[in-house]
């Protein structure tokens, strides 16, 4: 019976990935800075992160919320964007029970996913969609003091590499994509 299940949801991809060929649809991977001003692509970001907090984590006992982020700095070439956001973090078992506040600020990479049909190079006739997606994240500074030993720098680029990155915090750059190409400009 697996392999049956296991044959089936093999003619199943396979199906799909002949119908995708069939239709010519691609996907490809630019800087944002391509086609658009790090102004504008910070008005788009600060939006997108705005919509992805507060960030949460919880144990038993154990509290910590990421909230009010700040889009600091948006530079290009590639597009990287400098956030801060509150920290505050409850602890209430133990001995050392009591909160604590602060902030924590860290760099992200963008990345923004192009789909189009057919082939490439990518023009204003066989452009879909765009996405600019928040990709990798460093942490610059924590600033939070009575916290655990566990609570530091790596663990939170985790947290938050687990909670933004991965392409869970993506927005749409369509229309600057769009405008890009309707001037004469084509993608690669």
């Amino acid at each position: 019976m697996k392999k049956l299940i296991a044959l089936g949801t093999f003619f199943t991809l396979a199906l799909a990935a002949t119908a995708s060929a069939a239709t010519g649809t691609g996907n490809k991977t630019i800087d944002p800075c391509t086609v658009a001003t790090p102004a504008q692509l910070g008005v788009v970001l600060n939006t997108a992160l705005g919509m992805a907090f507060p960030l949460t984590w919880s144990q038993p006992g154990k509290k910590l919320t990421l909230s009010n982020p700040e889009l600091l700095n948006t530079t290009c070439a590639p597009l990287r964007v400098e956030v801060r956001a509150h920290i505050h973090y409850k602890d209430t078992r133990g001995l050392d029970q009591g909160s604590a506040s602060g902030h924590v600020r860290f760099a992200a990479s963008v990345m923004a996913n192009v789909s189009y049909n057919g082939s490439t190079p990518i023009t204003s006739s066989n452009f879909v969609s765009a996405d600019a997606c928040i990709s990798s994240i460093n942490v610059l500074g924590l600033n939070i003091n009575h916290v655990p030993n566990w609570l530091d720098n790596g663990w939170m680029r985790s947290l938050l590499q687990d909670k933004l990155g991965s392409q869970h915090v993506c927005r749409s750059i369509t229309p600057f994509v769009a405008a890009y190409l309707a001037s004469g400009h084509s993608i690669p």
